[in-house]
């Protein structure tokens, strides 16, 4: 069985651009961009994230103790 015919998504809606050997994937439209959503936040430690950048963005300021700008990201 195909396991692309499994995915959330439709493969072929997918744009992708090539720069080298790395594949770009442009936005928040791409499921293979740390800001694609899905429409399905998810929780990590008691905490809910509307992405992954979001996610990656807030443990970065509170390791380095800025709580400010943690709560910034969260909103």
């Amino acid at each position: 069985m195909d396991t692309l015919q499994t995915l959330p998504f439709n493969i072929s809606d997918i744009s992708t651009k090539m720069a080298g050997q790395h594949g770009l994937y442009p936005g928040k439209l791409s499921p293979f961009s740390n800001c694609y959503t899905m429409g399905r936040p998810f929780t990590l430690d008691g905490i809910t994230y509307s992405c992954v950048e979001e996610c990656y963005q807030y443990a970065k300021a509170t390791l380095a103790g800025d709580n400010p700008v943690a709560m910034d990201i969260m909103t």
